[in-house]
Parts: C-alpha cells; structure tokens; sequence
C-alpha cells in the first residue's frame, strides 16, 4: 500500500562466506516471513531450497526471523534482537534503509541492507482523510521502530505503533477504539486474518476475506472520496425514508377518511419512487465532484 514497489535489497556483505552462499541461507530464512522485508529477498529457482531442513521457525515482527537449518540455529535480525541472543555485530556498513544481521550457530555470518520509498499517492492519503473528517490517523505495522517513525513521519500520520505481530495490533485497535475521537482510522501494513474491533474494516487488499469493504492497493487515494461519497449516501437515504414514510402516512391517513382509491394510491406510489431515484442522484452533486479532482493529484493534496 505504501511502498512505491516491492522492498530492494541494497546491499550485502559477507566476509566468512561466498555471496551465493550467503544468500542462500537468507534466501531459506525469509522463506516462511510474512514480513515485508522478505520480500526484497530474490528468490533461488525451487529446486535450490531444502526445506525439508528448516524448522523452529519463528517470525518476529520488527525484528527478524530465528529458525534452525539442520542443527544449526539461524538468525536474520536487528542488531537489538542479536545483541539479545548474545551475538555482537558490527555498525552496518551501509547508510539507509534497515539492516539486517545474520548470524549462524550463534556466530556473525553476515548483513544485508533493505530500503522501501514511499510512493507518491500515499503520502497525501492520510491529508485527505484529515479533510473528509478523520481527526486521527495511527500506522500499525511490523517493521522495525526507526522505520515505523520514518514510515509514519512521511505518511504525517498522528501516532505509529511498530513491532506489530497480528496479536498486537488487534489488541491496540480494540484499546483505540474507545479513544474520545468520534472519528478514528487505523492503518496497518499488512493484514489481519481476523475482524478486530473496529466498527468497520476496511481493507487495503484485493484479497480482504474478514473485511467488511476492501479496496485494491493502487485505489488508496480515493478514500477520502469514498468517505465522503458514504456520508452523502447516509443522507441521501434517510431523506428518501423519510419522504415515502409521510407519503405512505399520507395515504393510509386518506383511505381511513374514504378520500383515496386505489389508481390515486398507485400514482402516489409511483410518484414517490421516482422522487426518491431523482434524490438519490444529488449524490454526485458538484462539491463532491470537484472534490475527487482535487484528492487525486499529490501536489494538490500537499
């Protein structure tokens, strides 16, 4: 949603080893990650994996994966999540993006640099949810806290909650949600396969099965229209319930009197309906028009 394109790998560097062989201890190392640094990891033709070696694995959101390759224990980390498990690394040889450590049976074996750009119809997305009336704006995701801030500083979201796992970020929208905003939107890279408690969720996927709406990735900018459009639809609605419920009165009022027949109640009827279809087409009234134009381009959002 977020990215402009897959994660890249940008560097690597090994001195204990040959680089094909480097990449491919991480290349079966990310292979079970959800994360989305694995998916800057080229894939070897599938004849080169032994999965069949790899077990114990475990993916930890905002840090890395750990998992044992025959006997050996595996680790593409941070150097936080290393320095933990007691392996010292040394600084990353390269400035920007994220860095990840590998280290085997305990060892440093290695590291590799990831970088993502923000691409240009995101980051106008969280301004115009601000004007369709969003009062605030939270990033869940699973990268890493430095990249979280980044992420969030550039999307000007209001507040960012890195090292999410699915377990976390459902429990920080179940505690959001009764935050004293009337108007609260949650935005996490990568989803929930689970409703949260959210009144709505909406999906930034075109695979949403537990979301009540989805929307394709590369439409994201349209959801200040959308919303806009829903509240519209709202009013539209309830003024059209209202004008055949005082029609329908009107009605039953006139036969209780005996001053109504049945081609007058058919008449009125059809009359109704179709004052409420020409109703229903104020919805694409000019304001809303002219506001799809101008959240489309960036510039304009900025």
């Amino acid at each position: 949603v977020f990215s402009a394109g897959e994660p890249s790998l940008i560097a690597t560097q090994s001195d204990v080893m040959d680089a094909r062989t480097f990449m491919s201890i991480v290349a079966h190392a990310v292979y079970y990650s959800e994360q989305p640094f694995a998916k800057a990891i080229p894939a070897l033709a599938e004849q080169d994996y032994k999965l069949a070696a790899i077990s114990d694995f475990v993916d930890i959101p905002g840090q890395g994966v750990e998992l044992k390759i025959g006997a050996n224990t595996i680790i593409l980390a941070s150097a936080d999540y290393q320095a933990a498990r007691g392996v010292t690394v040394p600084e990353a040889e390269t400035e920007g993006g994220d860095t990840y450590y590998l280290s085997v049976g305990g060892r440093y074996a290695g590291q590799l640099s990831i970088s993502s750009e923000v691409n240009d119809l995101a980051t106008g997305l969280v301004q115009g949810l601000r004007e369709s009336g969003i009062e605030e704006a939270i990033l869940l995701t699973e990268d890493r806290a430095g990249e979280s801030r980044r992420l969030a500083e550039e999307l000007r979201m209001d507040d960012v909650y890195g090292e999410c796992d699915t377990e976390k970020k459902l429990r920080h929208i179940a505690d959001l949600s009764q935050s004293q905003h009337d108007h609260v939107m949650f935005i996490y890279a990568n989803g929930i396969e689970t409703h949260s408690a959210a009144d709505v969720d909406l999906r930034l996927s075109k695979k949403a099965k537990y979301a009540d709406a989805a929307v394709a990735p590369e439409d994201a900018e349209e959801l200040p229209f959308a919303l806009e459009i829903s509240r519209r639809m709202m009013e539209v609605a309830k003024e059209n319930a209202i004008f055949v419920f005082a029609i329908k009165a009107l009605m039953i009022f006139l036969s209780m009197i005996g001053a109504n027949s049945i081609w007058f109640v058919l008449l009125m009827d059809t009359v109704a309906v179709i004052a409420t279809l020409l109703n229903t087409i104020r919805v694409t009234k000019p304001p809303l028009i002219d506001l799809r134009k101008n959240t489309a381009p960036k510039e304009d959002l900025d």
